[in-house]
């Protein structure tokens, strides 16, 4: 009898420990998945995003080049063919994405792109390859330039790609059209489906 009683009380240890183990490893597996995916996949794949945009704007530019300095020099020679007047001006999401949608055939990388205005904050609907996800920042100025604020993409395209270059590249050519106008923004405030920006 205290045989049987042993057996049956080493059972549950086992399964016990073995439950422990296979926890153990997956653990250990989801960790390593995160690092493999935030540490390379997602800086490879961004560095790509980047590039083929980069490339469909000017098709030209070094194999060897940085993804996101190359798509800051091709958008420079893109012309934005705006002038800008001192004083208020009011951008409603129409005209936004009217704007967009005559460049829309150029982003290579990036199948669809829809912006809207919300209070205090611009958002971009962005689609890679079919998936969507949706970006976020809220513009402010400094030193008289427009900077992206706060800026974010949702899931699940913020979990496989970083925007830091493409935001950085496209603040830095609104920027410059503005500066070659001599121009500077006072202020910027979002509404709801409008953007006002007072220049001088």
């Amino acid at each position: 009898m205290s045989y049987r009683y042993e057996r049956y009380r080493e059972r549950p240890r086992s399964r016990g420990r073995s439950c422990l183990i296979s926890l153990t490893v997956l653990v250990w597996v989801l960790v390593l998945g995160f690092l493999v995916v935030r540490y390379y996949v997602r800086p490879n794949l961004s560095n790509f995003v980047t590039r083929q945009v980069a490339e469909s704007v000017n098709p030209q530019i070094p194999a060897d080049a940085n993804p996101g300095e190359a798509l800051r020099e091709s958008l420079e020679q893109v012309p934005i063919g705006i002038s800008v007047p001192p004083g208020e001006i009011r951008i409603t999401e129409e005209q936004a994405n009217s704007y967009l949608a005559a460049y829309r055939e150029r982003l290579s990388g990036i199948d669809g792109l829809e912006v809207r205005f919300v209070p205090n904050e611009v958002q971009a609907v962005i689609t890679v390859s079919g998936i969507s996800s949706t970006a976020h920042a809220r513009p402010e100025v400094r030193d008289g330039q427009i900077v992206a604020a706060e800026q974010r993409l949702d899931p699940p395209l913020g979990l496989i790609l970083s925007m830091d270059d493409l935001f950085s590249a496209f603040q830095s050519r609104i920027n410059s059209e503005l500066a070659a106008q001599g121009r500077s923004v006072r202020d910027i405030t979002i509404e709801q489906d409008v953007a006002i920006i007072t220049v001088e």
